[in-house]
């Protein structure tokens, strides 16, 4: 029966349009705001009132009249955040008209305001944008208002405000799309150097911002509302007599509460928690309020942990749980900005856990941007554990169709298998290998990987000798260019041993002592080399030297390995600059 009768006081009032938005939820039962189970004397109170039509009429006009009309405005950065709205440019620059107006007088006084951006401007229920403060200061968010020369840290000047102008209409017009294009009007607010921008008229004009018309229409309602207001405030004199008792009451708290959530629905938050101070404890729902502000500065002091388990405590209240998600989501960011990726992946994985509203996208972006980070330290580094993690989660990425995972995979691959091979051929012996094995293993199986991480491995074997290794290579990786080249610089004497002949009955032997490791017999007919007090290898070249003439040493021949056949090498003879074409006689 109490419902019932709520329900028709509230149909009856709200009829009206002259019931106080508390009364509306205390008659409604709405717990969140107003409720119920507290202050039962003004709930007794506004019953009876409707029983007497007159003098609840006079009672809710003269609240009306104490409350006031508040028009509750929203910041703009947030407004803009949430509902992802693009103005038209000429929709955007008379929604601003009354930002411009208060810029045109700051400079028609040679003054800046110098902290134009979208969180200190507020969205009011007549559509229009206005200035809510931080002059002269700009918010780390907000840095994309700050003109080029504020970056480099100039002073605050009246071409910055219109930079910062334009910063904000073009976020209003085309959003955070980076491709998207500007309004050319935008643009030239924007421009790089002070002087090429407008002046605040000029961009007013070219915007269309023209006041005139909407200030007088404002006038108008103005002088209306007034008259109006005027009329109620004859009517209520005569009812305060009879309201008097329950307005003492009533009004002040219902005051203070109204304007607490007003001051938070325009994001003043210290403002808000004035109010609040004026209230008790169990008001309404002051105690979460107060929970909610708090949580609230924290998120906006970036102690995002804090401000998610503010939020988490919260429960249902207002839009608490999907702040919470919000507060974790930028936890996760900041994290993974540290190189806190496994913790930040734990929070990742509550969230999918908890069925969040675009948790999956965030944990993959989470892995997209951990593999990518474990990718550059893998190919920087080698570390084989770095290199197999990018590979796993880009190949899951990949699977789930995610961004251009499988184009970075195949980069990665490509990008470690060309390091490899270019750290395969200037390796050499006593060198550490480690590197180019760890490259080589994490991208198995791709390419010719396999056979390079089979050649690099006997490479380093220890238990081969030269010759085993050289002749190994001849036999299995002769077509691996990179070995090839280990072959020609490194092992020269080991493959040239043997008896080679040629055309013109051209002829080069050579018999190594492969335990002392010196050339046990050589004999050739391919330069003039025994007039040489000493002669010798080096790299892939043959040499003659002067005895006790250092600066009189001779490059005699150049050996040049055949890249199909390793029974084939061609040598130049560099005195006379003629080559020839041996073979190896087995």
């Amino acid at each position: 029966m109490k419902k019932t009768y709520a329900l028709i006081l509230t149909l009856l009032i709200s009829a009206l349009g002259i019931l106080p938005p508390a009364a509306a939820a205390l008659a409604q039962g709405e717990m969140a705001l107003a409720p119920a189970a507290q202050h039962l004397q003004e709930k007794n109170l506004l019953l009876a009132v409707a029983i007497v039509d007159g003098i609840l009429l006079l009672s809710t006009v003269a609240l009306a009249l104490i409350l006031g009309i508040r028009r509750r405005r929203h910041r703009l950065d947030r407004v803009l955040a949430r509902s992802g709205r693009a103005y038209a440019p000429g929709e955007a620059g008379k929604a601003l008209s009354p930002v411009m107006r208060e810029v045109a007088t700051l400079h028609a006084k040679g003054r800046a305001h110098g902290g134009i951006c979208a969180a200190h401007m507020t969205l009011g229920k007549d559509g229009q944008i206005y200035l809510s403060g931080g002059r002269g200061r700009m918010p780390k968010k907000e840095a994309y208002a700050l003109a080029p020369e504020r970056r480099e840290g100039g002073a605050n000047t009246c071409p910055g405000d219109i930079y910062a102008l334009g910063a904000v209409l073009q976020r209003m017009t085309v959003g955070e799309n980076p491709l998207a294009q500007a309004d050319p009007v935008i643009q030239s607010a924007m421009a790089q150097e002070p002087e090429k921008r407008p002046d605040i008229a000029a961009l007013t004009a070219a915007l269309g911002a023209d006041d005139e018309e909407m200030s007088k229409g404002r006038g108008q309602r103005g002088k209306a509302a007034r008259i109006a207001m005027g009329c109620v405030g004859g009517a209520c004199v005569l009812a305060l007599a009879a309201s008097g008792v329950w307005a003492s009451q009533a009004a002040p708290r219902i005051k203070a509460y109204d304007a607490a959530l007003t001051a938070l629905a325009q994001g003043e938050r210290e403002t808000c928690q004035q109010y609040l101070q004026d209230l008790p404890k169990d008001y309404a729902d002051v105690a979460q309020l107060k929970g909610y502000l708090e949580a609230d500065a924290l998120q906006e002091e970036e102690f995002y942990k804090a401000a998610a388990e503010a939020y988490t405590a919260l429960g249902d209240y207002r839009d608490a749980m999907q702040r919470s998600v919000d507060c974790r989501v930028e936890l996760i960011w900041y994290l993974m900005d540290r190189d806190h990726y496994e913790t930040a992946k734990q929070y990742a994985d509550d969230l999918v856990k908890e069925a969040a509203s675009g948790a999956e996208e965030i944990d993959k972006e989470l892995d997209y941007r951990y593999a990518l980070k474990q990718q550059e330290r893998f190919l920087d580094k080698a570390d084989f554990q770095d290199g197999l993690q990018a590979i796993r989660l880009l190949g899951y990425l990949k699977d789930e169709n995610y961004s251009d995972a499988g184009e970075k995979l195949e980069q990665l691959r490509q990008r470690a298998y060309d390091k490899a091979l270019d750290s395969v051929g200037h390796l050499r012996p006593g060198e550490d290998f480690e590197f180019t094995l760890a490259l080589l293993s994490a991208i198995d199986g791709y390419k010719d990987s396999n056979d390079y991480l089979q050649a690099t491995l006997l490479l380093r074997d220890t238990n081969l000798s030269r010759r085993q290794k050289c002749e190994k290579i001849m036999a299995e990786y002769w077509k691996l260019e990179p070995i090839r080249t280990w072959v020609q610089e490194v092992y020269l004497l080991e493959f040239l041993t043997g008896e080679w002949k040629g055309e013109e009955g051209r002829f080069f032997t050579l018999r190594m002592d492969d335990e002392a490791y010196k050339i046990d017999y050589m004999n050739l007919n391919l330069v003039s080399w025994r007039t040489y007090p000493l002669v010798y290898f080096k790299d892939n070249k043959f040499f003659g030297d002067h005895t006790g003439n250092e600066e009189k040493v001779d490059l005699l021949l150049s050996f040049t390995v055949d890249e199909q056949d390793p029974n084939r090498v061609t040598v130049q003879n560099e005195i006379i600059g003629k080559s020839y074409t041996l073979t190896r006689v087995k």
